[in-house]
């Protein structure tokens, strides 16, 4: 696949590595054993089980970022900045945890960041920072590190009942100066803050068929800044929440099944932000992925979404 990009600087991807915890069955889960109805629901649009972390979600981050520096083969002390997303608050406890782990990393030259407004889109986020600090040859190599983690009293449910949340963190490193895995050719984001205005129980029709304009429009802004079509990428790749949204997805992006990874519904249901790196890796693991393969990666926020198109080198 051939892309033009001798007047942007190149981007590289690299060092995908993830943290899952122990894997539950879903009729584990007593919000689910109390409400039969969206139990069965969800067993058949293909989920089976959700990952439950020992761990606090700094210490999922430190366990994942580990494996990034190893998998990377770059050295600590040539990371610039640290980009910490996450689906929470980042208040006053999450920067001191975060220092904590930059500190036992050793990760003495970089500078923290922190990414939470766009949920499940946050990774986006991230790489478009990213992206933009290393062009401005303000940073030569960036870890991002995503990650999700609830508490016993939150609920697990991801609404309208579309799926189950599970416990994860996802790290890579984005560089200018390091030959990656990838290399990333463009992201772009839209936003829609009147979806939050939407309740997704009580006005569901309203509410998808915002979503759905919302992932239309993401997905052609992107294609038309690179001048590619559908057919152009090799595999697209979601956020995970079960079978039936997938399709739709799919429908609305203009993709095939064909091209679309989703055998991580039924092993963990939806990881928040860390679902596109997860699935990036294992597809890289089982060898989907070919040298000079466009991939689509697409967060969903549910009102805020991003894009990114990865060529694999």
């Amino acid at each position: 696949m051939k892309i033009q990009m001798s007047k942007i600087k190149k981007v590289s991807l690299l060092g995908l590595a993830y943290e899952l915890g122990e894997l539950r069955d879903i009729r584990s889960l007593n919000e689910l054993s109390n409400n039969n109805t969206v139990l069965e629901a969800l067993l058949k649009l293909d989920l089976k089980t959700y990952s439950k972390s020992m761990f606090s979600a700094s210490e999922m981050a430190y366990n994942s970022i580990q494996s990034t520096i190893e998998k990377s083969s770059l050295p600590k002390s040539e990371i610039d900045a640290l980009l910490y997303v996450s689906d929470q608050s980042l208040g006053l406890d999450s920067r001191q945890e975060v220092s904590r782990v930059m500190d036992k990393l050793e990760l003495t030259n970089a500078y923290p960041i922190g990414i939470s407004l766009s949920a499940s889109g946050n990774l986006h986020t991230a790489i478009r920072i990213a992206t933009s600090l290393l062009r401005t040859d303000e940073y030569r190599n960036i870890l991002i590190a995503t990650v999700s983690k609830l508490e016993d009293y939150s609920s697990r449910i991801v609404p309208p009942n579309v799926s189950v949340q599970s416990d994860a963190a996802a790290s890579c490193i984005v560089s200018s100066t390091v030959e990656g895995t990838f290399d990333i050719i463009k992201t772009v984001q839209h936003a829609n803050a009147s979806i939050n205005n939407i309740d997704p129980l009580i006005q569901s029709t309203e509410y998808f068929d915002s979503i759905a304009e919302g992932i239309q429009l993401t997905v052609e802004k992107l294609m038309g800044n690179i001048g590619k079509v559908s057919k152009d990428f090799s595999k697209f790749i979601m956020n995970n929440y079960n079978s039936s949204v997938a399709q739709t997805i799919c429908a609305i992006s203009g993709f095939s099944q064909e091209q679309t990874f989703t055998e991580n519904i039924h092993r963990f249901a939806h990881a928040v932000a860390s679902d596109n790196i997860i699935n990036l890796c294992d597809m890289l693991d089982k060898d989907y992925i070919q040298k000079c393969d466009l991939i689509l990666l697409l967060g969903t926020g549910p009102s805020t979404w991003g894009a990114t198109a990865l060529l694999k080198v």
